[in-house]
C-alpha cells in the first residue's frame, strides 16, 4: 500500500519571545489574549531541546508538536503496516532532511506560506509547499454532509493521506475550500437516535457560546488536530458531546468556528 504520514503547517508567524512562534498567531484577537504565557510548556525531552533549538521554531507555530507528530505517527505505523513501514526516522532525521532545509529556505523568503511535510514508507520526507494565500473575504459556509460517517481503526487519530472518507463528505456537499458557496462539510454519525457532530474534512469545529466558553466534539471517531490540542492543553477549549440538534438549538446564538494549524482558528457559517 502506498500511505503517507503528513503534518501540515503554516509559516510567517510573528514572535512572542524573540525564540519561538507563538500559537497566538492561528487564533482570533479576544481568543489570543486568553491564552497563558509561557503557552507552550512541554516536557523537557531530547525532541523537545532539539525542535526548540531548531531556527524554525520562530517561524512555525506548534513546530515541536509537527515534528513530534511525524515521529509519532510513523512509529505507529510500522506497528500497523509492518511489512511496508519498516523504521520510523529519527527527530534528527527530520531535522536534517532536505524538506526541512527547503522549508527554511522559504521561511526565509519573506511572506507566509502553507506547507504540508510528507513522510513515505521509504523514509523520504518532501516539502508541498505554496503561498499562504488571503483570508476570505466573506465567512465560509461549512454544509452538514448528507450522509454519516463513522470514522474508526487504528489510522482514525494519525494524519494520513488516507483521506478517501474526507474527501467524499467534501464532495457530496459541493465543498471547494475556497471560491464557491459552500466552503467545507461538518462531518456527524449516528448514535441511537441522535447526529453526532465529528469535525470537517480539514479542520476541527469549535463553538463558543454567548458566555465565551469555547468547546470541541469529544475527540472520538475524529482526528484531533494540533492547534485543537494545543487550546485543549491550555485550558481554553473543553470537549463536550455535540450533536446536530445542539447546533440548530445553538445557531442564533453561537459562533461557530473551524481551527487547524494552518489556517489558524477562523470563523464560519454553519449550513444546517
Amino acid at each position: 500500500m502506498s500511505l503517507d504520514v503528513i503534518t501540515s503547517l503554516r509559516t510567517g508567524a510573528a514572535t512572542d519571545d524573540g525564540r519561538r512562534a507563538s500559537v497566538t498567531a492561528l487564533l482570533p484577537p479576544h481568543v489570543a489574549a486568553r491564552v497563558p504565557t509561557p503557552d507552550n510548556a512541554v516536557l523537557a525531552d531530547e525532541l523537545h531541546d532539539a525542535t526548540a533549538s531548531h531556527p524554525l521554531a520562530v517561524h512555525v507555530p506548534l513546530w515541536e508538536a509537527h515534528v513530534r507528530r511525524l515521529v509519532d505517527a510513523s512509529r505507529a505505523v510500522c506497528a500497523i503496516y509492518p511489512d511496508e513501514w519498516r523504521t520510523a526516522p529519527s527527530v534528527h532525521d527530520i531535522l536534517s532532511s532536505d524538506a526541512v532545509a527547503q522549508l527554511w529556505e522559504v521561511t526565509q523568503a519573506g511572506p507566509p506560506h502553507r506547507c504540508s511535510l510528507r513522510l513515505a514508507a521509504s523514509g523520504a520526507l518532501r516539502a508541498v509547499i505554496a503561498p499562504l494565500g488571503a483570508k476570505p473575504a466573506t465567512t465560509p459556509v461549512v454544509r452538514l454532509d448528507t450522509c454519516e460517517t463513522r470514522l474508526e481503526g487504528p489510522l482514525t487519530k494519525l494524519k494520513t493521506s488516507s483521506r478517501e472518507a474526507y474527501d467524499s463528505a467534501r464532495a457530496r456537499v459541493g465543498g471547494t475550500l475556497g471560491a464557491g458557496d459552500v466552503f467545507d462539510a461538518l462531518l456527524w454519525y449516528r448514535d441511537g437516535d441522535e447526529q453526532v457532530v465529528t469535525e470537517s474534512s480539514i479542520a476541527n469545529l469549535i463553538v463558543e457560546s454567548p458566555q465565551g466558553d469555547l468547546y470541541t466534539p469529544v475527540f472520538e471517531h475524529l482526528l484531533p488536530g494540533l492547534l485543537v490540542k494545543e487550546l485543549c492543553r491550555l485550558g481554553l477549549v473543553a470537549e463536550r458531546r455535540i450533536t446536530v440538534a445542539d447546533l440548530v438549538a445553538w445557531k442564533n446564538s453561537h459562533t461557530f468556528y473551524l481551527s487547524n494549524a494552518v489556517r489558524g482558528m477562523f470563523k464560519v457559517q454553519l449550513d444546517l
